[in-house]
């Protein structure tokens, strides 16, 4: 998925392998990929788990976090690194997660990177189709889709593990903590640029 992101926006995606949830293989792929590469983007093991890796096998290659964790749901556990020419932006492992920090993170970095001045993905004014209400702490990013009358409506299931979500929503929108949102309010939606 996120290979195929990366090219539909003029990146040259690179695949290294999986390690295993060995902190000295973890290593050795990223000191390879930052030897190689400027941009890295990793998914998965950059959490508070047993096997989430990256985080301690990063520092051990010399590499420095610029920030880690974020207060937006999905995808709390980005991080951003870097380790001399090269950054690391080390992405959640849920592929909502995945998804929603490429897209506000990486995305823009890629197109920076080539040049555009044009590099955050296009939003426009939508009305609202139903109440929407944040129910959390954190900045939420919802996935909706467009009705029938043209109004964004969001979709039931928003956890970071909803693949099938994803594929059905036409975008998302950002709804701040105590955010109320009423059907036939205007609210910025941003569809998905792929």
């Amino acid at each position: 998925m996120l290979a195929s992101m990366v090219q539909s926006i003029g990146g040259i995606p690179i695949l290294y392998p999986i390690p295993k949830d060995s902190i000295n293989e973890t290593k050795d792929i990223l000191k390879k990929a930052a030897d190689e590469t400027h941009l890295l983007l990793s998914t998965g093991g950059i959490s508070v788990g047993k096997y989430d890796l990256i985080s301690d096998a990063w520092k051990e290659i010399g590499g420095t976090w610029v920030t880690s964790k974020i207060n937006m749901k999905p995808g709390k556990p980005f991080s951003l690194g870097s380790l001399s020419s090269s950054i690391l932006l080390a992405l959640p492992g849920n592929p909502v997660s995945a998804a929603m920090t490429f897209t506000i993170f990486v995305y823009p970095a890629i197109k920076k990177l080539n040049g555009s001045y044009d590099y955050e993905p296009e939003t426009k004014m939508a009305i609202a189709g139903a109440d929407i209400v944040s129910k959390h702490s954190r900045v939420e990013f919802q996935r909706v889709r467009t009705n029938s009358k043209k109004q964004i409506v969001p979709l039931i299931q928003q956890g970071s593990h909803c693949l099938s979500t994803l594929a059905q929503s036409d975008g998302f929108i950002r709804v701040n903590p105590d955010d109320k949102i009423h059907a036939g309010q205007e609210v910025e939606f941003t569809p998905w640029p792929y």
